[in-house]
């Protein structure tokens, strides 16, 4: 039933033929899918948001025009650098702002979740607010902004997001905005190879730059998004995987051999996932793990247990930190890591 799972991914999990794009975006949404058949589920309500693109200079004026005004603004950057940057940037200019994303330890984010849940919550108190956050404001929290200003991003990416904006309110047509990148070559380098720029970090999450295109595409084309109606179309053209082939076909160069490697990469990942799985059937002693395996795909971070250390919001004792495991390469810990896990932000 989720909006953000397309034809790729439900024919993998359901172990059958992948249909074409077109078949897929006709497919009923919302919708139970079982077997050879969906059964279609009664709207419960529908919504349309306008998502505009705009630069990441208009869209800083934007989000301080709106908490002037007295307006929550829900701010989400797809790097936590990002994010740190823009916050300082807000406080400094004397806004109220509010720092959100993973890497806290989790006694400051538990903290930091209530506090957005306390302004942007189904019984938050609003005010002029930036709240300035990574992936980590998209899913589980319930809140509900005022306006939504977000990094470039794949279409599902994007619908998850725009669940936190007018959330709990009926009949509203609010406005979105999405952080144009400029143009996409300049994150593609020969041989499929994504960076980023400073700024605009997000092609490090989200290297398949062919579902931003084709999200972009649609934005761009001046279109509003309609929840549920555009739900399909939107996934799939950001999801299916001959879609994005031909696209890759269309454009060339780069874009083609960006495809080989999404296309390469995913197969040696789903090869490695089978390689791990452990065999339940045989004895525990002779089916036991000897290394770190990821739960989800990602850089993952390290939970590192620390000393001497205390919250700057609540005085309490800090008991251990998450580490980025790229800043762990190299480094021999003394004892093993309290917990590894899949990345985020």
């Amino acid at each position: 039933m989720s909006a953000t799972l397309g034809e790729t991914a439900l024919a993998i999990l359901m172990d059958r033929e992948r249909t074409s794009i077109d078949a897929a975006i006709a497919a009923p949404y919302p919708a139970i899918r079982c077997g050879s058949s969906d059964r279609a589920l009664p709207q419960a309500s529908s919504r349309t948001i306008d998502v505009v693109v705009e630069t990441l200079d208009q869209a800083v004026s934007r989000a301080r025009t709106a908490a002037t005004n007295g307006q929550s603004v829900l701010w989400i950057r797809s790097t936590v650098s990002d994010a740190v940057t823009d916050f300082r940037s807000f406080e400094a200019s004397g806004i109220k702002s509010l720092l959100h994303h993973s890497r806290y330890a989790v006694e400051d984010r538990t903290w930091l979740d209530q506090q957005l849940l306390s302004i942007f919550g189904l019984n938050g108190h609003r005010g002029g607010v930036i709240a300035a956050t990574t992936q980590t404001a998209e899913q589980s929290l319930d809140i509900d902004a005022d306006l939504l200003i977000t990094d470039a991003c794949p279409a599902d990416v994007l619908l998850q997001r725009l669940g936190r904006l007018h959330r709990h309110r009926l009949g509203t047509r609010p406005t979105a905005v999405l952080i144009d990148p400029g143009p996409l070559d300049h994150y593609l380098l020969p041989k499929g190879k994504v960076v980023g720029r400073k700024g605009q970090g997000w092609p490090w999450v989200y290297n398949n730059l062919l579902s931003v295109r084709a999200t972009l595409d649609w934005l761009k084309s001046g279109r509003s998004i309609s929840v549920p109606g555009d739900c399909r179309s939107l996934v799939e053209r950001a999801t299916h995987a001959d879609y994005l082939r031909q696209m890759a076909a269309n454009l060339g160069g780069s874009w083609t051999d960006l495809w080989r490697d999404l296309f390469d990469g995913a197969a040696m990942k789903a090869q490695l996932a089978e390689a791990s799985l452990i065999d339940w059937r045989r004895p525990y002693r002779e089916a036991l793990v000897n290394e770190w395996l990821p739960t989800r795909l990602g850089e993952g971070t390290v939970t590192v247990a620390v000393k001497n250390l205390v919250s700057p919001f609540t005085g309490q004792k800090i008991e251990a930190l998450p580490i980025p495991g790229r800043w762990l390469r190299g480094v021999v810990l003394a004892e093993e890591p309290i917990n590894s896990v899949g990345g985020g932000g």
